[in-house]
């Protein structure tokens, strides 16, 4: 037995990891009769590093294409801020908020958990519990029907019975019309709807429905609910008489008939859980069109739905601030501006008054303004209007659409909508703050009014009834009156009203009973609750005024009228 020890342990003992004694033979080894070996004097070999090195290679390469990331968006933001100046203590955050927008597959959520913005964004984009979310409101927008009885007849839970159905979805491409019927309604939209209702960019809009399969039903289900809200748009904004000899059938039947396909595409998209853009304006569009008797409470309340939704998709939020392009930048901010919205809840620009073609999806910066009358210039002067009244009083609503192309017609319309909603902010606003409809005409309010030049708010308010009633009769307006005739002014004409019947008959009366006689008329066969508080209070007042004018009101007709109200001065 050799006694001499030695550095390093046997190889049966290194194996085992055992402690060694390290003499020949070692004391394990012959404890279990095995053969002791012992290595070399040289050092045992370093393990290979390179695994390990070409990890920390990619991970770096990963870190430095993703600060060339952030630097180029930081360049473009930097770019595109020159667009619109911001003050300098304005911050990207509203209110405090910082929020995230996650973009997949068309759909787009807005998140603004804290701890989820506190992550890192590679990281959330690549969770799994976001993609998800995802996915789950893409499928369930696209494939999520229940057979029914009928065969074909299939139901989305959850969304019909907004429309006082089951939401029985039949068979749509029955309500498709045909190819002429189809150039006819896009016509009609290009013509009457698009201009008052900056919600499409018009070329995207005509690429998705005049295509190839422009009267069939496309799989896509927003692009579905797009094309039937466009259809019924635009029977809703045709005369009577006209689509009674264009298409051989009653308006009311008409509308009808596309506003059922419009609110089953809606619930087959699932829309008020939908995260897609175009479901949102289809939804937008429905809305705006709805004319009938018992719609304004619906739309009403469903105008606060619509408001959550834009929220879920991020347009209270400034694309710049998000990372969007031009296009989408742009498209949000032309919905995002509206009298439900709260200064202080938005950070939105105001779109850029451009033509719809000046920009597109592969817009890689933003087109410079124009100096002249484009496509946005009327939705532009009205969110420039809600904003300013929003300035001076954050509970003034307005009731203006928008439109604008380069013509003397869409000019003078402008005008009119422009001195209509200055005339009309500037009474309300000289108005005591929360008053009602009945509080308005009491000895108080009139007390009130009384000692701010009473005189000066019975003119404005009788320009008001002036102007209202022009865009509505005029026969230049009356492809677009369908939308005038959606908002009469009720408070001007009751605080008319109330003058003539308790003020001296004058010349500026005279006036005030010419106007208030036909708006009172023409309002109250149109307006939406004939039998609320506002039509019962108008027809006393009515009675009132007819008395101080020497004629009787018989609901809707004059008696022992001494001479026909005179025309109203345009």
């Amino acid at each position: 037995m050799n006694t001499a020890f030695n550095t390093r342990s046997c190889r049966r003992c290194s194996q085992k990891k055992i402690r060694c004694d390290k003499a020949q033979p070692c004391a394990s080894c012959i404890k279990s009769a095995s053969e002791c070996v012992f290595p070399g004097p040289d050092r045992a070999p370093r393990r290979k590093k390179q695994p390990l090195k070409a990890q920390l290679v990619s991970r770096l390469k990963s870190l430095e294409k993703e600060v060339q990331n952030l630097t180029e968006k930081l360049e473009t933001v930097n770019h595109n801020s020159r667009r619109h100046p911001q003050p300098a203590e304005k911050s990207s955050a509203v209110n405090g908020e910082r929020g995230k927008l996650f973009v997949d597959r068309g759909s787009s959520q807005y998140i603004n958990h804290e701890v989820l913005v506190d992550l890192e964004t590679q990281a959330i984009q690549d969770s799994q519990h976001c993609k998800h979310r995802l996915e789950k409101a893409k499928d369930e927008s696209e494939t999520q029907e229940v057979p029914s009885i009928g065969g074909e007849h299939k139901m989305v839970p959850g969304n019909g019975f907004l429309f006082q159905h089951s939401s029985i979805a039949v068979f749509l491409s029955d309500f498709y019309p045909n190819s002429v019927q189809h150039s006819i309604l896009w016509d009609l939209f290009e013509e009457s709807i698009a201009p008052l209702t900056m919600i499409f960019h018009k070329p995207s809009l005509a690429k998705t429905l005049n295509g190839a399969a422009a009267t069939t039903s496309p799989d896509d289900r927003a692009s579905e609910a797009v094309r039937f809200a466009v259809y019924f748009a635009a029977i809703t904004s045709m005369d009577p008489e006209r689509c009674k000899h264009v298409f051989d059938r009653e308006r009311g039947s008409l509308q009808q008939h596309y506003r059922f396909a419009t609110e089953q595409a809606l619930a087959r998209a699932n829309f008020l859980q939908s995260h897609n853009l175009t479901v949102l304006q289809a939804t937008i569009l429905y809305l705006t069109c709805l004319r009938g008797e018992d719609d304004a409470a619906f739309v009403w309340a469903m105008t606060a739905a619509v408001h959550r939704i834009a929220q879920g998709l991020g347009l209270h939020r400034d694309g710049t601030y998000l990372g969007l392009n031009p296009f989408e930048t742009e498209s949000s901010e032309f919905r995002a501006i509206g009298t439900q919205v709260k200064v202080g809840t938005y950070d939105t620009e105001l779109p850029l008054n451009i033509h719809d073609s000046d920009i597109s999806l592969e817009s890689k910066s933003f087109p410079n303004e124009r100096y002249s009358f484009t496509d946005v210039t009327f939705c532009l002067i009205r969110c420039e209007m809600t904003v300013l009244i929003r300035q001076l009083r954050p509970d003034l609503h307005s009731s203006t659409g928008g439109r604008g192309e380069d013509s003397s017609l869409d000019r003078w319309v402008t005008a009119t909508v422009i001195r209509l909603a200055l005339a009309r902010s500037w009474l309300i606003a000289h108005l005591p703050d929360g008053m009602s409809a009945a509080e308005q005409i009491s000895s108080t309010a009139l007390s009130h009014v009384r000692s701010l030049r009473q005189e000066r708010l019975f003119v404005t308010a009788i320009e008001v009834l002036e102007f209202a009633y022009l865009l509505e009769t005029d026969p230049r307006t009356k492809q677009w009156s369908w939308v005038f005739e959606g908002y009469p002014q009720w408070h001007a004409a009751i605080f008319v009203l109330r003058q003539i019947g308790v003020g001296p008959q004058t010349m500026l009366t005279d006036r005030a009973w010419a106007v208030a006689f036909k708006v009172v008329t023409r309002w109250r066969n149109n307006d939406f609750q004939k039998d609320g508080v506002t039509s019962e209070l108008v027809s006393h007042l009515m009675e009132q005024a007819a008395v101080a004018q020497g004629c009787t009101w018989d609901g809707g007709e004059i008696k022992d009228e001494p001479q026909s109200p005179p025309d109203i001065v345009s």
